[in-house]
């Protein structure tokens, strides 16, 4: 198989052990795609995959879904958990041009079905998923599993493989002399994601895998509104000066945040503050305690500064 260049495109997976993904943050680190988790099984549907699926691509990054497996005894299980797979995809805005292959996740095979039967759960899989989202499904596990997998059809389908060895090159495996996409570390870190994520890399440069898959980069959202937040009643007055001397607007609620180029925040509980930065896309500006007000919204509107100061 062949190693890791300098070249090729950047990207994440991402599912609920993420929380919430700050996707502007992600894109502006230089990542090019995330693959998000959809499903699990027959019965578990990711709590973020509804909100990720369409902030991906709306945030100019290329996305593909996955499903983790849990194969049953029966090729039906398998038929069904394709169904469960491209149900939730088109209940989250559906999948097209553009988009990353869909992705079936084997790493487990808790009925401890044979090399054959597993491959041939696998394949029913993936042709179920071909068939209903229209697009030519391909596979991820870890190179120790896929290496008891028979030779055979599987071979026809692109490989995304788990090897988290940032300094060897993974030798071939039955079924294929070459990966599409490698997951070289489960400890990534990026900014926009609070704590560990796994960083991916394609075998093409960003241009050519936007060109092989028809993907074309959202026109940039229109600049949103720059706040002053506060949430208490007392500092509220503060809020609403500061903001008419710099021309912002003033805001006390979470849902006023979303979308904002810009935030200074002025004070709140703890818990809303976090909830604040984390619903900010924009700048984040955080005064110290006790600095002066007027004076931190003076450095940020005539210096642009960011951080917390």
């Amino acid at each position: 198989m062949q190693g890791r260049t300098p070249t090729g495109a950047q990207g994440i997976d991402v599912s609920y052990a993420q929380g919430t993904v700050t996707w502007a943050k992600v894109q502006a680190a230089g990542i090019a795609f995330a693959y998000a988790r959809a499903t699990q099984g027959l019965s578990i549907h990711d709590t973020e995959f509804s909100r990720n699926w369409p902030n991906i691509r709306s945030h100019g990054l290329m996305r593909g879904a996955y499903h983790f497996a849990v194969p049953g005894t029966t090729l039906d299980d398998a038929r069904q958990q394709a169904a469960w797979f491209a149900a939730a995809v088109k209940d989250a805005g559906g999948a097209g041009p553009g988009d990353l292959p869909p992705v079936l996740d084997l790493e487990s095979n808790p009925q401890k079905l044979g090399p054959g039967p597993l491959a041939n759960w696998a394949l029913t899989w993936l042709a179920a998923v071909d068939e209903a989202l229209g697009s030519r499904a391909m596979l991820y596990g870890p190179w120790s599993f896929l290496s008891s997998l028979p030779r055979g059809a599987l071979a026809e389908r692109e490989l995304w493989l788990a090897f988290p060895d940032t300094a060897a090159v993974p030798r071939d495996l039955p079924n294929w002399a070459n990966w599409s996409c490698i997951q070289y570390t489960f400890h990534g870190q990026v900014p926009g994601i609070s704590g560990a994520v796994d960083r991916d890399e394609w075998c093409l440069p960003v241009r050519d895998l936007a060109q092989a898959v028809g993907f074309t980069a959202p026109a940039p959202a229109p600049a949103g509104p720059k706040l002053v937040v506060a949430q208490s009643p007392t500092l509220q007055p503060i809020a609403q000066q500061l903001a008419e001397q710099y021309g912002w607007q003033a805001a006390s609620t979470l849902d006023r945040i979303q979308g904002a180029a810009a935030v200074v925040c002025v004070g709140g509980t703890p818990d809303f503050i976090a909830r604040a930065k984390a619903a900010a896309g924009g700048a984040w500006h955080e005064p110290l305690a006790g600095a002066n007000l007027w004076r931190t919204l003076q450095l940020v509107a005539e210096a642009g500064l960011t951080g917390k100061f």
